[in-house]
Protein backbone atom coordinates (compact mmCIF):
# COMPACT_ATOMS: atom_id res chain seq x y z
CA UNK A 1 0.00 0.00 0.00
CA UNK A 2 1.51 3.13 -0.77
CA UNK A 3 1.23 5.98 1.35
CA UNK A 4 -0.29 9.01 0.64
CA UNK A 5 0.46 12.99 1.83
CA UNK A 6 -3.31 13.98 3.19
CA UNK A 7 -4.48 16.41 0.50
CA UNK A 8 -4.44 20.07 2.01
CA UNK A 9 -7.92 21.74 2.22
CA UNK A 10 -7.30 24.59 -0.12
CA UNK A 11 -11.00 26.20 0.89
CA UNK A 12 -10.03 26.23 4.30
CA UNK A 13 -6.46 28.06 3.48
CA UNK A 14 -7.97 30.92 1.29
CA UNK A 15 -9.50 32.94 3.76
CA UNK A 16 -6.88 32.44 5.90
CA UNK A 17 -3.90 33.11 3.63
CA UNK A 18 -6.02 36.27 2.17
CA UNK A 19 -6.62 37.41 6.27
CA UNK A 20 -2.61 36.89 7.00
CA UNK A 21 -1.82 38.58 3.96
CA UNK A 22 -4.45 41.65 4.19
CA UNK A 23 -2.58 42.11 8.09
CA UNK A 24 0.60 41.77 6.23
CA UNK A 25 -0.23 44.77 3.81
CA UNK A 26 -0.85 46.54 6.88
CA UNK A 27 2.61 46.49 8.58
CA UNK A 28 -0.83 45.12 11.40
CA UNK A 29 1.37 43.27 14.57
CA UNK A 30 -2.03 41.26 14.27
CA UNK A 31 -0.19 39.42 11.91
CA UNK A 32 1.90 37.24 14.53
CA UNK A 33 -1.78 36.63 16.46
CA UNK A 34 -3.06 35.24 13.24
CA UNK A 35 -0.32 33.06 12.60
CA UNK A 36 -0.37 31.32 15.37
CA UNK A 37 -4.19 31.10 15.24
CA UNK A 38 -3.65 29.41 11.65
CA UNK A 39 -0.62 27.22 12.71
CA UNK A 40 -2.09 24.00 11.73
CA UNK A 41 -4.01 24.98 8.95
CA UNK A 42 -0.84 26.84 7.51
CA UNK A 43 1.78 24.10 8.40
CA UNK A 44 -0.63 21.62 6.08
CA UNK A 45 -0.26 24.24 3.42
CA UNK A 46 3.33 25.59 3.44
CA UNK A 47 6.48 23.08 3.08
CA UNK A 48 7.85 23.00 5.97
CA UNK A 49 10.62 25.59 4.95
CA UNK A 50 7.84 27.92 3.64
CA UNK A 51 6.24 27.89 6.88
CA UNK A 52 9.43 28.07 9.20
CA UNK A 53 10.36 30.95 6.50
CA UNK A 54 6.93 33.00 7.07
CA UNK A 55 7.36 32.15 10.57
CA UNK A 56 10.70 33.61 11.19
CA UNK A 57 9.60 37.16 9.10
CA UNK A 58 6.13 37.49 10.90
CA UNK A 59 8.23 36.85 13.89
CA UNK A 60 11.28 39.39 13.40
CA UNK A 61 8.19 41.74 11.49
CA UNK A 62 9.75 41.67 7.94
CA UNK A 63 6.52 41.95 6.81
CA UNK A 64 7.35 42.60 3.67
CA UNK A 65 8.94 40.05 3.36
CA UNK A 66 6.61 37.57 4.78
CA UNK A 67 4.19 39.00 2.10
CA UNK A 68 6.02 38.20 -0.52
CA UNK A 69 6.71 34.53 0.62
CA UNK A 70 2.94 34.34 1.41
CA UNK A 71 2.01 35.34 -2.47
CA UNK A 72 4.31 32.56 -3.79
CA UNK A 73 2.39 30.19 -2.14
CA UNK A 74 -0.95 31.58 -2.84
CA UNK A 75 0.22 31.72 -6.19
CA UNK A 76 1.37 27.76 -5.68
CA UNK A 77 -2.16 26.35 -4.60
CA UNK A 78 -3.93 28.88 -7.01
CA UNK A 79 -5.24 31.24 -4.11
CA UNK A 80 -6.14 34.52 -5.42
CA UNK A 81 -4.94 37.54 -3.22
Amino acid sequence: MDWKMPEMDVDAARPVIARLAGLLEEDDGEAADAMEEARALLAGALTAEEFRALEVAVRDFRYDQALTLLRQVAGRLEVGL
